[in-house]
């Protein structure tokens, strides 16, 4: 989903493409049945995610809510028009049976 990355330098973030990595994820799994993306935001602490010193800088909070946001009204809206688009394919091709 390039729009992601697209609406997260839309919205001040940097934003990049980086390799799979095998954390242990499921979310793949997802990906096999309907398009996705793996988001990561991290907000520039010191601290990795897991790390018992992490901290949240609350800053980040409300740009990532507003981005998270933004992001699930495209999503939808594209596969929406995706998922209709196949549909109506696919009834055309049963008219197209049905009239032979």
């Amino acid at each position: 989903m390039d729009f992601a990355l697209a609406r997260g330098e839309g919205s001040g973030f940097e934003a990049r493409r980086v390799e799979a990595s095998p954390i242990g994820e499921d979310f793949a799994f997802y990906q096999q049945k309907l398009p996705g993306a793996f988001i990561m935001i991290g907000s520039g602490g010191p601290y990795a995610l897991h790390h018992p010193q992490f901290r949240v800088d609350d800053r980040a909070l409300f740009p990532t809510a507003h981005y998270l946001s933004q992001l699930a009204v495209q999503a939808l809206q594209t596969l929406s028009a995706e998922i209709l688009s196949k549909e109506k394919k696919r009834l055309n091709k049963q008219r197209h049976f049905s009239a032979q």
